[in-house]
């Protein structure tokens, strides 16, 4: 889940919400000496009102809540402001028109509604641009306290705004949404370059993977008395996991990967529509081998990036969501098929109708609970049903704690425990008997204390299991100068090895790729001049990353095979070899041998490389004379000099 940071004086409009109750007259006199007045007609909602240390349940108008303030007053020119607005206008207009179209199907009990393919870009192009005008993407281009750009990507924005002139982040911002309302959606797909070519590159990016890596999908509760929840950053949430380390400098938890699963805007209580990324299963089109295949290659892919792969899943995969039927193919028992006169390209004439997919109660309550986790800095909430809302609410305060919601960094600063606590004391005042319950993140104390018991019970485990004749693993550490007492010093120095290589890729992700390799490079360097068992030790333990760590310690330690990988070569020398290669290897350095035979392409390194393996080559009979047939040496020298550590030639004089 994004925990997305909102502005409480910044909120989204979800103008949509149209499926409302209406204040009465009677309502009107009751309340007539409160402001603000509500007058007869007016659609109103129920809210949560969150802005005081005490939270009030209150009875508002859906503008009055969740209207936008003015976003955009910090833009340069006052015209583009104004310009901005008009042409959103326009397009909440033509949605508002698809919206009413939907409600209308849904209310006539139809099991779904058609659309053209005009109208369905139209509804997404909406989405985004109320996702990207939300108060997760002000945040982002109004900077921190002193208006600095800070986010992930500060250095090539920066660069980007240098070299297109830009006055201010806020101005690059405004170009991005005018570009994207404006930009024609032609059927061949030159959009995208023309896009990428006139705004910010990532935020082009953005655009298309949501418009073309996601399908959109209209579900609704099943049982008539459930209903979903408005909260003022509903378009700017996501599910799906996010991965965070602790930063011991600042003792903030950074986020260093996230996925999106799924995307949410609910346009009626009853009705939400849903965007579901396409690496998650699609029944339909999985009965081609290729295309699941792909699915499972780019799902695995983004599952990697995070820190425990595991559980990098949705916890909304289980929704019935399928994509809208079109016009121009039909699903056998064997596949998707186009019909004919149909070659896959995109029409303007094709149709797609999508169904009102029926959700159980507990789906609607995660779905309401993936809100609410998001909500914590935002002012207010709003729904229509007192019950519904109640049920939902529960649903989530009472929530297993070890689920990955309600995670409090600290009891006595973080927003989140005071807004548990209010959702808590607002159904309670419904009837509501809930116990809240929540994981409280352990503080950095708390942390190196239990790091440190962690680590003595280790070590203590770790001697523990060593048998007594040492494995092939522990034979090949000893090689390299390792004991059993130096092995767990030896691990955990090669963690901090891992942290830091994660950090320097947070850290430079936002600079450009041939940056970002010379800075890997110098890294390698560096560990490179560390103990050489500590170096075996860290390319182990990533190749066992990507793998999947060892269930257990003596599983790692102790079984035969577990911990073999291709690192091992680097130990398992052949002595006689070694003998006359490394000081052949020095000779050449030192005496600069080398310089009668140098590659202009290759390093003094590489060049006496090269010519110590020709040397050792041309002495392997004499190297194993008497040990070795002719044959086997040959082989071994094919295997080792062409295969292995590739010579190129038998002497450095050819």
């Amino acid at each position: 889940m994004v925990h997305a940071p909102c502005r409480a004086d910044t909120p989204t409009e979800p103008r949509a919400w149209v499926e409302l109750r209406y204040t009465s007259s009677a309502s009107r006199r009751k309340k007539k000496n409160k402001e603000p007045k509500i007058y007869a007609g007016t659609p109103v909602l129920n809210i949560v009102d969150l802005t005081g240390e005490t939270p009030k349940l209150l009875e508002s108008e859906v503008r009055r809540t969740f209207g936008l303030i003015d976003m955009y007053r910090d833009l340069s020119n006052t015209a583009d402001s104004q310009y901005l607005e008009k042409e959103i206008g326009k397009l909440e207009n033509r949605v508002s028109r698809i919206i009413a179209d939907i409600k209308k199907a849904f209310e006539q009990g139809k099991t779904g509604v058609s659309m053209s393919r005009e109208q369905k870009d139209t509804l997404r192009r909406f989405l985004f641009i109320m996702k990207f005008r939300g108060p997760t993407f002000y945040q982002r281009f109004h900077g921190d306290s002193s208006g600095e750009y800070i986010a992930d990507d500060a250095a090539l924005f920066k660069s980007y705004m240098k070299e297109k002139r830009y006055r201010s982040a806020v101005d690059v911002w405004f170009k991005s949404i005018k570009t994207i309302l404006n930009i024609k959606l032609d059927m061949q797909g030159k959009w995208k370059k023309e896009l990428v070519d006139s705004t910010y590159p990532h935020d082009a990016f953005w655009f298309i993977m949501h418009m073309e890596y996601y399908f959109l999908a209209i579900c609704t509760p099943e049982d008539q008395t459930d209903e979903f929840i408005l909260t003022e950053n509903c378009y700017n949430v996501h599910e799906g996991p996010n991965s965070t380390i602790l930063n011991p400098q600042t003792g903030e938890h950074e986020v260093i990967s996230w996925t999106s699963y799924h995307e949410f805007s609910p346009i009626t209580p009853r009705l939400m529509l849903v965007l579901r990324s396409l690496m998650l299963p699609v029944a339909e089109e999985d009965t081609s081998e290729k295309i699941r295949e792909w699915r499972r290659k780019v799902f695995e892919t983004s599952r990697s990036q995070h820190l425990d792969p595991e559980n990098a899943v949705s916890s909304l995969e289980d929704l019935p969501l399928t994509k809208p039927r079109n016009s121009y193919s039909q699903i056998l028992p064997e596949g998707i098929e186009l019909l004919p006169g149909e070659d896959g390209s995109p029409r303007s004439h094709h149709q797609f109708t999508f169904p009102f997919t029926k959700i159980t109660t507990d789906q609607t309550h995660r779905i309401n609970m993936i809100l609410l986790e998001n909500a914590y800095l935002t002012s207010a909430i709003g729904f229509n049903s007192k019950t519904s809302f109640q049920k939902s609410t529960e649903y989530y305060l009472q929530l297993p704690s070890n689920r990955g919601f309600k995670v409090i960094r600290n009891t006595t600063t973080d927003p989140r425990l005071a807004y548990l606590k209010k959702l808590q004391a607002i159904v309670q005042t419904l009837g509501s008997t809930v116990e809240l319950t929540y994981h409280q993140a352990p503080n950095m104390a708390e942390l190196e204390e239990s790091r440190e018991q962690s680590l003595r019970q280790l070590r203590k485990k770790m001697l523990e299991s060593l048998p007594a004749q040492p494995t092939e693993f522990m034979q090949l550490y000893n090689i390299l100068g390792g004991t059993p007492t130096t092995l767990f010093t030896d691990l955990t120095q090669v963690s901090k090895m891992r942290y830091l290589r994660i950090k320097i890729d947070v850290a430079t992700k936002s600079l450009h790729e041939s940056i970002r390799e010379q800075v890997r490079n110098n890294l390698r360097d560096i560990f490179c001049d560390l103990a050489p068992r500590r170096l075996w030790l860290y390319l182990k333990t990533l190749r066992l990353m990507s793998m999947g760590t060892p269930e257990t310690l003596g599983e790692m330690l102790g079984e035969s095979g577990a911990l073999d990988g291709a690192e091992d070569v680097l130990v398992k020398g052949i002595r006689r070899i070694q003998e006359v290669a490394v000081p052949m290897f020095h000779m050449l350095r030192l005496g600069k041998g080398y310089e009668g035979f140098t590659n202009p392409i290759w390093s003094v390194d590489e060049n006496v490389e090269i010519l110590t393996r020709a040397g050792v080559r041309n002495q392997m009979p004499s190297i194993f004379a008497g040990e070795l047939n002719a044959d086997t040496v040959e082989e071994l020298s094919d295997v080792l000099f062409n295969v292995v550590y590739p010579t190129y030639a038998k002497d450095p004089k050819d």
